[in-house]
């Protein structure tokens, strides 16, 4: 499974096949969304979860959440604990991105969010990885553009603050993506099946 997003769902349906199947070795590779759509479309990959747009139409795509995203920024930021931040410094206020979006492939909250607000136009520190955007981010590097179902924690630990945007509705729908006319191996086969 090629992921790139952190989602309770997906830990769900690990912790089910693991549970139902523990011989079976489950393997995880992390990957930008329009990687993981590059890489099952062919069947580099069998399966993947990734932020889309729209579902597409030569894979099977389907819904496992509709995230909620917001903007952030650590403990060391600071914005951080602000109520009254401006749109005017938070376009001067530079940005931690996936590198999708350096490569001009950016998830679509960014993008709703870059052409609403005017954010993200300088970036500061750039990540194919969850975890490393976050790191960056709540070291102070720059704002970021967030799931916040997948940073709850960190924010109620204090060590990322949910920026208040006026007018930014960020959302994106996680889907799970495979080809149905892939042949697949009995493991697959038994995953997909979970």
């Amino acid at each position: 499974v090629v992921t790139g997003a952190r989602s309770d769902v997906l830990d769900e349906i690990l912790r089910l096949m693991h549970q139902r199947h523990p011989t079976v070795i489950l393997e995880l590779q992390v990957a930008s969304s329009p990687t993981i759509q590059h890489n099952v479309l062919p069947g580099t990959a069998p399966f993947g979860v990734c932020l889309m747009m729209r579902p597409m139409s030569r894979l099977q795509c389907d819904l496992l959440l509709r995230a909620r995203y917001g903007v952030f920024c650590g403990a060391e930021h600071p914005l951080f604990g602000r109520t009254d931040v401006t749109l005017s410094e938070l376009r001067e206020t530079p940005v931690i991105s996936f590198s999708c979006d350096a490569e001009g492939r950016a998830p679509e909250p960014m993008i709703a969010l870059r052409e609403s607000t005017g954010i993200g136009r300088t970036i500061s520190g750039t990540s194919g990885d969850f975890a490393e955007v976050c790191r960056m981010i709540i070291a102070g590097l720059g704002i970021g553009v967030l799931p916040v179902h997948a940073v709850a924690r960190d924010v109620e630990d204090e060590t990322l603050w949910h920026i208040d945007v006026p007018g930014a509705d960020l959302r994106a729908d996680m889907y799970f993506v495979h080809d149905p006319d892939r042949h697949l191996t009995a493991a697959e086969r038994t995953f997909l099946d979970v």
